[in-house]
């Protein structure tokens, strides 16, 4: 016997044939629940449910067929095995027609009874099987529909990047198109380029989205110096990033108390991932990305892969303009090299 044996409902007015094949069945390793009417039978199966049901064709007050069709309303699935006299093999097998999986003829062997519930209980075993199976192969193909369509997108950032990349002049066109191709790839709304100050804080020297202008002009976080708007940034993502050396991801940035209060909240910003802008030479600043329907770690490998070249153009700018112009302090202002926002 199994561990769970299936439950099969027993159906038949005849006293001595309702306790033979009970006690065949039960021999068989099946649970049983005999009943001597129709209505007895209807009230069974709406109490419990059960994977078989062996039914006389004829009964005092509701008909096999009845019962056949009531119990495959309710479980297409349900393996019915109508029993029936000489006089009825017809309508047994309009039965069958009808959905029932078998009949047997009386008087059958309790071999026979257990032989035709082992085969209708496997073929249920089956069809229940083959049908999870289809659901689980919808699920699948719904998932890989999902990602074949994530990286379509994916290879599109890139390839706009590519040509974006061929067209620019100058390396602050450059960083303006590393960031629109972090942002698509990010799903993010904005995105900004921070250079890391000796000072601790982060000035802004590219943005591109819906909260640019707040990143250019400095909002919430920007300083007067040198007699010109420079955006300078302190906000705890920023430093966290460039102090791990690893991206960060906040999904709800006003649900924490360390960055509820942070410039990046105060601008209206739900979400944030920053990825630090790391080169061969060190690290020079990080990449923000904000307000993404849901930042995740693949986003944030696939970023890793612009903010490495953001980091590259921005180390080859300063190298260029030490060649070429140096201040009188001995170092370069990169806000000036690359551009005013």
């Amino acid at each position: 016997m199994s561990d769970n044996p299936a439950q099969v409902l027993l159906v038949d007015d005849d006293a001595l044939v309702l306790k033979v094949c009970a006690d065949a069945l039960r021999r068989a390793g099946y649970t049983v629940t005999p009943v001597g009417t129709g209505q007895e039978a209807l009230q069974a199966f709406a109490e419990q449910p059960f994977e078989a049901a062996v039914v006389d064709l004829v009964l005092p007050d509701v008909d096999g067929l009845t019962l056949l069709g009531a119990m495959r309303e309710a479980d297409p699935d349900i393996v019915v095995v109508l029993m029936t006299g000489y006089a009825s093999v017809e309508s047994a097998i309009e039965a069958v027609r009808r959905g029932a999986y078998d009949y047997l003829r009386k008087p059958f062997s309790a071999d026979d009874l257990s032989r035709v519930m082992k085969r209708g209980l496997s073929q249920r075993q089956l069809a229940v099987q083959n049908r999870q199976l289809m659901r689980d192969l919808d699920v699948m193909n719904q998932e890989l529909s999902e990602r074949v369509r994530v990286a379509t997108e994916e290879l599109h950032a890139f390839i706009s990047l590519g040509r974006r990349l061929d067209e620019a002049e100058g390396p602050q066109p450059l960083l303006s198109d590393l960031t629109v191709a972090a942002t698509e790839l990010a799903g993010a709304a904005t995105g900004a380029i921070f250079l890391s100050q000796a000072d601790g804080r982060f000035e802004c020297i590219a943005a591109e989205g819906e909260a640019a202008g707040a990143f250019r002009t400095g909002s919430a976080g920007g300083l007067a110096l040198a007699g010109r708007q420079r955006s300078m940034w302190h906000d705890p993502l920023l430093e966290e990033c460039a102090a791990k050396d690893k991206p960060v991801i906040c999904q709800q940035l006003l649900a924490s108390p360390d960055t509820a209060n942070g410039p990046l909240a105060l601008l209206g910003l739900s979400s944030a991932m920053i990825i630090p802008l790391n080169s061969v030479s060190g690290t020079v600043g990080v990449l923000g990305l904000f307000d993404g329907e849901r930042f995740s770690d693949r986003q944030a490998s696939l970023v890793k892969v612009l903010a490495a070249q953001a980091a590259e153009v921005i180390l080859l700018t300063r190298r260029s303009a030490r060649l070429s112009t140096e201040t009188e302090e001995g170092f370069v202002d990169l806000q000036d090299v690359l551009g005013a926002q």
